[in-house]
């Protein structure tokens, strides 16, 4: 089976940084993507990474090769949570248009990913649920608690008014 989803990346227009301590942003989509081939074959439910950064694996809780891919496991692990055991392997390729830093691709990419595992695994989603995934990816990718517009504005695919709710605190 051969799965191809893609989720676009986004620009903030306006309040870029300071949406972090509360004030509003704009944000939208772009018409770049990153898209995912995910390919599925005979094996013993191993989950296979490759992009242009490398390959890397992972299989009964053992990851090996590129750590650029680790920010993508703990999604993966709750979308198949509640699945039964992969008897198949699951190849994962990652396409990422060429986008500079700062356009939302680490939400972009596993948002992509999350679209082709609930194909795969046939489970019903909405955007609140591609949010919480792009999220749960940002989180890890920026070392604390994201803002949410990055993943907000992708999952929901057109621009967004944005507030953080929950703003950073300074003294």
């Amino acid at each position: 089976m051969k799965i191809i989803t893609s989720a676009p990346h986004k620009i903030i227009l306006c309040g870029e940084h300071f949406v972090v301590y509360g004030a509003p942003a704009l944000a939208a989509p772009t018409n770049n993507k990153s898209e995912v081939v995910l390919t599925s074959s005979k094996g013993d439910g191993k989950i296979i990474f490759e992009s242009n950064l490398g390959r890397a694996t992972y299989s009964k809780g053992i990851f090996r090769g590129n750590d650029a891919f680790k920010i993508f496991i703990p999604m993966i692990k709750s979308i198949l949570s509640d699945a039964k055991e992969l008897e198949e392997d699951l190849e994962i390729k990652v396409i990422n248009a060429n986008v500079p830093k700062g356009m939302g691709s680490s939400s972009s990419i596993g948002i992509a990913i999350a679209l082709a595992l609930l194909t795969y695994l046939n489970k019903k989603y909405n955007e609140d649920d591609l949010f919480f995934y792009g999220q749960m990816v940002d989180e890890i990718a920026h070392g604390g608690k994201p803002s949410g517009i990055d993943a907000r504005t992708i999952s929901r695919g057109k621009p967004q008014k944005f507030y953080n709710l929950t703003p950073m605190i300074t003294r």
